[in-house]
This record gives structure tokens, C-alpha cells and sequence, in this order.
């Protein structure tokens, strides 16, 4: 990862505010949209792969590619129909809009339990960005950085350098 500012880092971190219009768009937040490619091939929106809390998941289309060839390589004809049927279906190729907003879908933006009153945080990732209602990640932040920091510990050597 490149922390040296450039504006094509290897992944998406940090934390923005966020809110959906009437035309359920949004607008990706400039520390992330700076990070996308130039290539125009859109995103990849996604259902969370966490099933007991609802959030969006934001994928270049290049990373989706990749983790989708990867996924049909490395796993048996079942596992990878019960990840196709199960998690990858509830995916769409979306466009951003010369304003860099990002369309959502009426059935995605049910299945990330998103309203037109929601508040919205995105929450950099990695290799993805993802979007929650400020409700939905405020119930799982003390849960997730309690587990963050539980691998922390257990891994000592990561901050010697």
C-alpha cells in the first residue's frame, strides 16, 4: 500500500459521511473516488457479505473480476454455486454520473437497509468501500474493533519493523 498520497493507492481506507437523495443517489466521497480508475468500467455494487446486519459493498471492476476468477478457480463446483447463489447474485454493475453520485437500486438500497432519512457512512475497506446507515455501523463498530484488536494482539511482530 502507498501512503505517500499518492491518489492511486492500492485501497480504500477512512471514514466519510454520506447521505441518499430522492433519485437514491449518493455521492462517493472524494477520498475514495479519488482512488477509483480512470477507465470508466463503473463498480461493482454488492449485499454485504456479513448476513446479520445490512450494508452496501463497492467494488472496482477490476477487483470484482479478479476475486470472481478467482473464486470459480480455487473452489468445487458446489461452494462456488453456493457463493454464486448465495452472495455474487446479489451484485450489479453500476456507472457513476458526471458527478461521480452512484445510482442505487430500489432492491439494493432494501438490502442495505438504506431510507431517504438515513444517515450514511462510508467505511473504507481495502479493496472495497462500503456503505452503512449510521444506525447499522454504529451497532458493529465496537463489535469489529473489538475483534481488530483481538488480532492485534495475537499478532504481536506486526509493528516491529
Amino acid at each position: 500500500m502507498d501512503i505517500s498520497g499518492s491518489t492511486k493507492q492500492t485501497g480504500f481506507f477512512g471514514l466519510a459521511d454520506g447521505k441518499i437523495d430522492k433519485k437514491n443517489r449518493v455521492q462517493i466521497p472524494a477520498v475514495f473516488r479519488k482512488k477509483l480508475p480512470d477507465d470508466d468500467q463503473g463498480v461493482m455494487l454488492m449485499r454485504g457479505r456479513d448476513p446479520e446486519v445490512d450494508y452496501l459493498e463497492v467494488w472496482t471492476a477490476e477487483r470484482w473480476n479478479a476475486f470472481y476468477a478467482r473464486a470459480e478457480e480455487m473452489l468445487g463446483q458446489d461452494d462456488f454455486r453456493e457463493l454464486l447463489v448465495g452472495y455474487l447474485n446479489h451484485s450489479t454493475p453500476c456507472n457513476l454520473d458526471k458527478q461521480d453520485r452512484l445510482v442505487v437500486p430500489p432492491a439494493f438500497k432494501k438490502m442495505g437497509g438504506i431510507s431517504e432519512t438515513s444517515g450514511l457512512v462510508w467505511v473504507g475497506a481495502g479493496m472495497w468501500f462500503e456503505l452503512w446507515t449510521e444506525e447499522n455501523y454504529a451497532l458493529r463498530d465496537g463489535e469489529t474493533r473489538r475483534k481488530a484488536f483481538t488480532v492485534l494482539r495475537s499478532h504481536p511482530d506486526l509493528f516491529k519493523f
